[in-house]
């Protein structure tokens, strides 16, 4: 770490990720549906 912090201009570390095609089940809980997000659109359109 402390080559690292030595200057601001070289990269300390890499991120990867990966795509999944469909959502966990534990995040399913957490956002609202399709429909329910449809729903508030139509409401805050026709305001």
């Amino acid at each position: 770490m402390e080559y690292a912090l030595k200057t601001s201009a070289m990269p300390i570390g890499v991120a990867t990720y990966s795509l999944s095609p469909e959502l966990p089940e534990a995040y399913k809980e957490l956002l609202p549906t399709s429909e329910d997000i449809a729903k508030k659109l139509e409401v805050l359109i026709k305001e």
